[in-house]
């Protein structure tokens, strides 16, 4: 049976290599999309537009694709509170840190009055700040991407980075206090409405976004967790067997485990490398879709992998701590939405 499993593995993997192989040299040749095309001549969906009638559903009708989960047979939507937040006013980011992908970048502050406008404030065990500091108007969650502000973009887009300020108002929920625009040292108020508050509150929506997708779902999960679980399926071999063929007559000495886990980890970090070799190379898509031009990508994604600390971003009681002035809010409209799937 061990054998027999990594045999059938063995040939698969050298059929997804050679896959793969194809696939990036015509990407490289046929690239999917023009990087030096102006993004002004570019197709764009608008703001409010969910992409449906460009999503393949129709793929899923066709032979095993129908077996595919109902849940990815459509689009996954936007859910409509965070559009309702959007379209409402300068709710979206104070929306986003409060129930979606912001909460785990959110760091406790207080503001200040010179550039950046705020100070950090450590929490210990027990939640309470260091040094002891009585609870002010001025206290609040910063959301501060400037890190991106020192890559290279493309000239026709807007760079990543910036800082978002929220307070707790009288209803427990967060509030957007003030933004500064990516290489800007100036605030912004949302009170103002204006194109410049606009401006400001996409190019920081999209650091968000870019740091979910390209730092932790990229560098972070797929460059440096699947080896996390290449170490865990390799802790289980009792003895490294250069002659495990089933004709050698030597006994497996893998811990059984291990037979459990190749099943479903065999190769799994070879499949990380290619796919992710495939998404970051020039002319596929990473490099597309972001704004940083593609040295940087590729800069930002090895700085994220270096410096990666395990679970440094899942600090759930530091998480708990700040979140604790909040509670759950009453009005129907910030709620966080019971299913974000396509009927």
């Amino acid at each position: 049976m061990p054998f027999t499993v990594e045999a059938n593995a063995g040939s698969l993997v050298q059929v997804v290599a050679g896959s793969f192989k194809v696939i990036s040299r015509l990407d490289y040749f046929i690239p999917q999309a023009n990087a030096a095309a102006p993004l002004a001549n570019k197709p764009r969906l608008t703001v409010t537009d969910d992409g449906q009638d460009k999503y393949p559903s129709g793929l899923f009708h066709i032979g095993l694709m129908k077996d595919f989960p109902d849940v990815g047979k459509s689009l996954q939507r936007c859910p409509e509170p965070a559009i309702d937040a959007f379209k409402e006013g300068p709710h979206l980011i104070a929306w986003l840190s409060q129930y979606g992908i912001g909460n785990a970048f959110l760091k406790k502050a207080v503001q200040t009055k010179v550039y950046p406008f705020y100070e950090l404030v450590e929490i210990d065990e027990l939640g309470a700040s260091t040094p002891p500091r009585p609870a002010t108007c001025d206290d609040g969650l910063v959301l501060d991407f400037r890190d991106l502000e020192e890559y290279e973009y493309k000239e026709d887009y807007e760079p990543y980075g910036g800082i978002a300020f929220c307070t707790v108002d009288e209803s427990k929920n967060l509030k957007l206090a003030w933004l500064v625009t990516p290489r800007s040292t100036t605030q912004i108020l949302p009170q103002e409405k204006t194109q410049a508050f606009r401006r400001a509150e996409s190019m920081i929506v999209s650091s968000l976004y870019f740091s979910v997708i390209a730092g932790k779902h990229l560098s972070n999960i797929h460059m440096t967790y699947n080896l996390l679980e290449v170490a865990a399926h390799n802790s289980f071999d009792v003895k490294l067997n250069e002659n495990r063929a089933s004709g050698s007559g030597v006994a497996y000495n893998g811990h059984p485990l291990r037979l459990y886990l190749y099943i479903h980890l065999f190769s799994h970090g070879l499949a990380e490398e290619m796919t992710t070799e495939h998404l970051v190379q020039e002319g596929a898509v990473f490099s597309q879709v972001f704004a940083l031009k593609y040295n940087s990508l590729c800069n930002y994604l090895m700085r994220e992998y270096t410096n990666f600390t395990y679970a440094s971003d899942e600090n759930f009681e530091y998480r708990k701590k700040i979140m604790e002035p909040l509670k759950k809010a009453t009005d129907e409209k910030y709620e966080p939405p019971v299913s974000s799937a396509v009927e």
